[in-house]
């Protein structure tokens, strides 16, 4: 089959809005963000407590902050200390600096000089909380205990009492004045996550806790920037099923920052197990190239466990003395199915949301509270007639599909029920993924985009040699004539067809192979055209085959990406969402963040069709910016 490969990609990048680019800053001066809870000790003043006179159904609290730098190292500004959980519901921080990328609300405090040096104490900065109480906290105060009175949400009434959801009850209730009272909700902006076992340190000192004096303790975690920090695991596989033996896996950690002035160990740790492996950045033993920054091992874990269960690693280096740790990477070993399930994208499963936005009919995707069963979470999918499918363990997110496809208004009355469930943070569809359109006019192949860029002014200076490219797309043609050579790494995917050739190397639709074209055909073979990076070498990790894919499946394949399975260190993905708002996104950004976060550039599209709208994950890009 001949194809021949426009030259859009190059033209593309310099058209507004149609192409976003992802990538982790490499700025040494700006640093990068850690969490150095280890290297600071936090102080708390005497909490005091008034009422708030404008509303008599709210608490205040106010407290004072102050951080030290217990290390042997300089930590560098800015320096957050974000509240991680309260002992009390529907608390608020009033006076956030902002909101961390897990939804923390945090505050930044000012230093004496340019950066904290050892031994050095942040200028104390003043914590403001309030805690508006609900209109079932009220009530539960009035009808606990009273003889005769309803029993509500949260009380258990005397004997007598005539138990009722809304304290209707027996005579003598209090019906009637309750419902008259209106509180305002909390704003979800500032919203402290509930914890009931929060720790309680009565003391004034301590980063585990505030004041516990008038019900409130409070916990938190201390972020600062270092020139160099070690990035969250990765692993490949990134989950394990239950009882299937020892299993070799796959970790990586990439050196955040300015990476080449670090010349110390990077160690993997089992949380856990408090051991430690050192990583090696040599090119062997399936680290894929040396001095790139990125760190590789293989531990074996033993998967015949009782029930299933997570591994927690971190990566960890030593800064002037100091160890710097990563956020704890969970590898969860699992009896529900690994990866998402292939889908039903025909048009009879797929229907319209109320702003047009498209859908699968017959899904619904779930992300659970932390510390949630996998029993529960069976049994709660059976309740709505559903079944687990699949999984994305790493970003907490559940495939259920339903036992029919139903109309757009019953699934929004089940994911309604769902969303007011408990053990459930956030519910969502499926939504249906499109690949990038490519132009109809019948001159679009011959248009002479490398010429009008002057792209061979650049080839005398870099061709892309060294890098490799990875297509995540519907596959890439392995015996196209301008790709000869070109694609590297162990395919994503199986020979579904048993004709002998990988499925990632085979493309239903082209799509997949006219992108890797653009990217990176061979030049100087009188074949078709040159690719704009013709230099570099492709990677083709497969998206489900055909014109329309699905939410969860790109999530899961972004996952992958962010491990180190993948090789390319960019990635392309000509691809969007069917949606039009950002409200059903939930993973799929963190998932961007993932792959960055892995030292990769990813570079995604934007829509061929010339409009403002935004897409997704392309418009991930604001959100990527705004992460720490």
């Amino acid at each position: 089959m001949s194809i021949k490969f426009c030259c859009f990609f190059l033209r593309a990048v310099f058209v507004s809005l149609t192409l976003s680019f992802f990538s982790a800053s490499s700025s040494a001066y700006a640093g990068v963000t850690v969490n150095v809870d280890g290297l600071v000790q936090v102080d708390y003043s005497r909490l005091s407590y008034k009422r708030d006179k404008s509303s008599r159904n709210s608490q205040v609290f106010t407290t004072q902050a102050t951080i030290t730098n217990i290390s042997s190292a300089d930590l560098m500004p800015p320096i957050r200390l974000a509240i991680t959980t309260a002992s009390k519901k529907n608390i608020t921080l009033d006076n956030a600096d902002g909101i961390t990328s897990d939804g923390l609300p945090y505050v930044l405090m000012s230093l004496n000089g340019n950066t904290l040096a050892p031994g050095e104490t942040t200028v104390a900065h003043t914590l403001e909380f309030t805690r508006i109480k609900h209109l079932r906290d009220i009530r539960a105060k009035k009808s606990r205990g009273s003889k005769g009175s309803g029993k509500s949400d949260d009380s258990k009434g005397s004997k007598g009492s005539k138990g009722s959801r809304s304290s209707k009850g027996s005579k003598g209730s209090s019906k009637g004045k309750e419902d008259r009272i209106s509180v305002a909700p909390t704003p979800i902006a500032n919203r402290i996550p509930y914890l009931k076992n929060c720790g309680r340190d009565k003391g004034s000192k301590g980063s585990k806790g505030g004041k516990y004096r008038y019900g409130l303790c409070f916990n938190d975690a201390v972020f600062s920037s270092s020139s160099v920090a070690p990035g969250v695991p990765a692993s490949s596989p990134n989950a394990l099923g239950i009882d299937t033996g020892s299993v070799d896996v796959m970790m990586n950690v990439v050196l955040l920052g300015d990476a080449q002035s670090y010349a110390g160990d990077v160690v993997l740790r089992d949380v856990h197990n408090n051991i430690d492996v050192i990583m090696a950045d040599d090119g062997f033993n399936g680290d894929v190239l040396a001095g790139d920054g990125i760190y590789s091992t293989v531990v074996s874990v033993d998967t015949d466990v009782p029930a299933p269960a997570c591994l927690s690693y971190t990566g960890v280096i030593t800064v002037d003395g100091a160890e710097l740790q990563s956020a704890v990477y969970d590898l969860c070993i699992t009896a529900l199915p690994i990866g998402g399930a292939p889908t039903d994208t025909s048009p009879e499963n797929v229907i319209a949301l109320s702003d047009n936005s498209s859908v699968l009919a017959n899904e619904i995707v779930v992300n659970f509270v932390d510390g949630v069963s996998e029993s529960t979470i069976n049994k709660i999918a059976k309740r709505y007639n559903a079944k687990v499918v699949g999984t994305i363990l790493p970003l907490g997110l559940y495939q259920l599909r339903l036992n029919r496809a139903v109309s757009t208004g019953e699934l929004n009355r089940i994911m309604r029920r769902l969303n007011n469930l408990p053990q459930v943070k956030v519910v969502e569809p499926n939504y249906v993924v499109e690949f990038s359109l490519v132009p109809s006019d019948p001159e679009f192949p011959n248009q002479h985009g490398a010429q009008l860029v002057r792209a061979d002014d650049i080839w005398d200076i870099a061709t892309g040699a060294g890098r490799t490219i990875t297509i995540f797309d519907s596959g890439v043609l392995a015996s196209h004539a301008d790709l000869t050579g070109k694609l590297v790494g162990p395919p994503v995917t199986t020979d579904a067809d048993s004709n002998g050739i990988p499925d990632a190397h085979e493309d239903a639709i082209n799509h997949g192979t006219l992108m890797a074209g653009i990217a990176a055909a061979n030049a100087d073979n009188a074949t078709a055209v040159a690719g704009v990076a013709h230099g570099a070498l492709l990677e083709s990790v497969l998206l489900p085959s055909g014109s329309a894919n699905d939410g969860f499946n790109l999530r899961d394949g972004l996952v992958y990406l962010s491990g180190p399975g993948a090789t390319g260190t960019i990635v392309n993905m000509s691809m969007n969402l069917l949606n039009n708002t950002s409200s059903g996104v939930n993973g799929l950004c963190n998932a961007i963040q993932l792959v960055i976060n892995s030292g990769k550039l990813v570079v995604n599209s934007a829509g061929n069709q010339g409009s403002n709208v935004e897409k997704w994950p392309a418009s991930c890009n604001d959100e990527a910016s705004d992460v720490f």
